[in-house]
């Protein structure tokens, strides 16, 4: 039997109301794109799914870069959109009903070898969770294929190697600090618990480091 959903009336906090109007205004605009960026624990998902639900898009792709964060997104779309609207996952583990769905949940592995499949036109919508790593070699064939409207989603925008997402996004529409959430009462103050071992190589950490930094490696 199929689970039924849950009931919720979720409404948008002041910032995602904010979020909503901006990025459904860039998203329509000649260039078809918006980058939001908020600090983490502000929502990005949620947030994501009212945009699209505002934006009114058939269909949609919600790109991410793990299973997990999958599941995330499929969950929080479920509190915003009805029964009515078909989800499907399109990862290594399942594809059944994509192609009918309204909503796809995709992990760019997954799309990147499947593209000849898809019509180039096929999403009004591309969100792209994470939206920092898009910028990485693996994921820009994904985004030049499809050429619905992106919308971008990310805490932080600015990549160490340098490369801008911006000249695939845009530049923000909204952004909203760690800093001012917690000042506005949006987030809890910090509290930092600092844990030292003399164990630690710092050698190794180093070199870990700079395969990171300067071989786009990802940890």
């Amino acid at each position: 039997n199929r689970k039924r959903r849950v009931s919720v009336q979720i409404v948008p906090r002041i910032y995602q109301k904010t979020a909503i109007k901006a990025a459904i205004k860039g998203l329509r605009d000649r260039l078809k794109r918006a980058l939001v960026v908020l600090a983490t624990g502000l929502g990005k998902t949620l947030t994501a799914a009212f945009i699209a639900k505002e934006f009114r898009a058939k269909r949609i792709l919600f790109l991410v870069h793990n299973n997990f964060i999958l599941e995330h997104a499929v969950n929080e779309f479920k509190l915003v959109f009805s029964e009515k609207i078909r989800m499907a996952n399109y990862n290594g583990m399942s594809k059944e009903g994509a192609i009918e769905a309204n909503i796809v949940f995709a992990t760019w592995q997954t799309m990147g070898k499947s593209l000849k499949r898809w019509k180039r036109n096929h999403f009004d919508l591309i969100i792209v969770d994470e939206a920092h790593h898009s910028e990485a070699d693996t994921y820009k064939p994904v985004l030049k294929y499809f050429t619905g409207p992106k919308l971008g989603m990310t805490a932080t925008p600015d990549r160490e190697d340098e490369a801008d997402i911006r000249s695939v996004f845009g530049t923000e529409v909204i952004e909203v600090t760690l800093e001012e959430a917690i000042a506005r009462g949006w987030l809890p103050r910090i509290e930092y618990h600092v844990i030292t071992d003399e164990s630690l190589d710092e050698e190794a950490l180093q070199k870990i480091a700079a395969e990171i930094r300067e071989g786009k490696k990802r940890f």
